[in-house]
């Protein structure tokens, strides 16, 4: 068939200008590069899968086994809208050694029991770990409302992440972080810089760090999480933070959890095997209806007020409830049981009211400060019921012994 050479320029033209646009579309929605180890999307409010990005970066390469390779950084951005990283069940990301997945905009990760998403290093070398922050808009240089609650919005759930430096860190950014398994990781498992996640139903073990929880400042909650730990361990550090931790189970550990400054409320927890169950030091805490077992020191508090109710502390081999320098601190209606010594108390102010203490070796010992001590039930402790030493003060009222 004939052509005319103007038919034949009209099909060069319209070639070339589709040929523009998809190299607009790419350039807009897809690719931008932070340098050349890092692949950082435009942060405009596209939809990404890990099978979107094995077409767009070289970082991302799909393997026989059907699992994924990622050789260097990858950054989800947020500028004028967040991008969006969605994460299919039964996935398998292997990052190489100094990568991290960094979320600016949002993550959708949700896994299955069955079929849960693993992230882990693909070498002996760790990886970086999963990182979440708030990093600031282009247009005022700061981090906007907007961008808060895109990370709020990410949801990780039943994923394994396995032999990262930080499992995930959060900065000033606050996902769900629901049913996952948190294995092996070299510094923490988890790590919050003035953050608020929800942090339930986790199970950490095989930590390799000193901590495995760490959070500066900010609120997040810590529900119903499971650690395994080792004798020189500890479970949770809190520095001025005001989280909430409940329902969490602790096994082992040098410290379940320790506290420096901030107002915690630690509420409905089970600690087994631990050196010092719970510290606190310069805290204005609360702690209630915890269940401490087979410690040295359950519960210990440094130059703090403090509220300490309700919880059952069995088998202290030093001192169930140690009270130091401290302007105000009640301890009311614990049950405490074959402790060396159930409360201790030194330059201390301490209202202790309507506790069970029983087959203890001292049931309440005052070295020094003042104490009221009133309407407790103070039965066979085989060194005394209750003392005062040295320069203790204090009244003793409605209590009963035997």
């Amino acid at each position: 068939m004939y052509k005319s050479p103007f038919s034949l320029r009209c099909v060069s033209i319209r070639f070339c200008c589709m040929l523009a646009l998809l190299l607009f579309i790419s350039s807009e929605a897809f690719i931008s590069t932070a340098n050349s180890d890092d692949f950082t999307t435009q942060g405009r409010g596209v939809l990404y899968t890990i099978e979107s990005l094995d077409f767009l970066t070289e970082a991302v390469t799909r393997q026989s086994d059907g699992s994924y390779r990622i050789t260097s950084s990858l950054i989800i951005a947020h500028k004028s809208r967040p991008d969006i990283l969605q994460l299919s069940a039964g996935l398998t990301l292997r990052f190489s050694k100094g990568s991290s997945l960094t979320i600016a905009g949002m993550l959708i990760a949700i896994g299955t029991e069955d079929a849960p998403i693993t992230l882990t290093s693909d070498t002996e070398g760790e990886w970086n770990g999963m990182i979440f922050t708030a990093e600031p808009s282009e247009q005022a240089g700061k981090r906007s409302a907007k961008h808060k609650v895109s990370t709020e919005a990410s949801v990780i759930r039943n994923i394994r992440i396995e032999n990262a430096q930080i499992g995930i860190a959060c900065q000033s950014a606050s996902p769900r972080i629901e049913s996952n398994r948190i294995k092996g990781c070299k510094v923490y498992a988890l790590r919050f810089t003035d953050a608020d996640p929800i942090v339930r139903e986790n199970r950490i073990s095989n930590h390799r760090g000193t901590t495995a929880l760490y959070a500066v400042s900010g609120a997040p909650q810590i529900i119903d999480n499971h650690l395994e730990l080792t004798e020189s361990q500890t479970g949770i550090i809190l520095i001025d933070s005001n989280a909430h931790i409940a329902k969490n189970r602790f096994y082992g550990g040098s410290s379940a959890m320790t506290c420096r400054g901030g107002a915690p409320s630690i509420e409905n927890n089970e600690i087994y095997n631990a050196k010092t169950g719970i510290s606190g030091s310069n805290t204005d805490f609360t702690v209630a209806t915890n269940r401490i077992h087979n410690t040295a020191t359950g519960i210990y508090v440094d130059h703090g007020t403090t509220n300490i109710q309700s919880n059952r502390i069995h088998e202290a081999d030093l001192v169930a409830i140690s009270i130091w320098n401290s302007p105000q601190t009640k301890i009311e209606e614990n049950i405490i049981n074959q402790s060396q010594i159930g409360i201790y108390s030194k330059d201390a102010h301490l209202t202790i009211n309507q506790n069970v203490l029983r087959e203890n070796g001292y049931a309440i010992y005052i070295k020094s400060g003042d104490a009221d001590v009133r309407a407790n039930s103070v039965h066979k402790n085989t060194k005394a019921g209750i003392a005062f030493w040295e320069r203790a003060t204090g009244e003793i009222t409605d209590n009963e012994l035997s």
